[in-house]
């Protein structure tokens, strides 16, 4: 008799580990996808960053919103983001720029960032102003 629970307790083992196998894969996925998140929340942000700056040097050397709006939407596809939206008047550049993830087998993530670089005398500075949100 004392064989065959050796025997019985042996097979709950083999699922407890089975179990604790199958966690540690949910929650290495888990941190995959959200490692991703933030890797591509910052991507778009620095894509949003240079695209503003593109169109406010564009708008600085007198190229005018279509100038600055194409100067931009090169400097986003360049860092592998799509313009959305590029605001442009005399004094500052408004850009938001979306970036869809590429890494398999992940989820399809689509981060959205917008900058904002004043080109007013007040602000004193050229350096863009940006918000990322997934």
């Amino acid at each position: 008799m004392k064989g065959s629970r050796r025997h019985s307790q042996g097979g709950s083992v083999t699922i407890v580990m089975i179990a604790v196998i199958a966690l540690g894969l949910v929650l290495a996925l888990v941190a995959l996808d959200v490692g991703a998140f933030l890797t591509q929340r910052s991507h778009a942000s620095a894509a949003a960053d240079a695209a503003a700056l593109a169109a406010a040097d564009a708008l600085g050397r007198g190229l005018g919103a279509s100038g600055a709006s194409s100067a931009a939407a090169s400097i986003a596809s360049a860092n592998g983001a799509r313009l959305v939206r590029c605001d442009c008047d005399a004094f500052d550049a408004t850009v938001t720029v979306t970036m869809h993830s590429r890494l398999p087998g992940v989820p399809p993530i689509v981060a959205r960032a917008h900058a904002v670089v004043d080109l007013s005398a007040e602000s004193g500075s050229l350096a863009p102003g940006s918000r990322a949100s997934p």
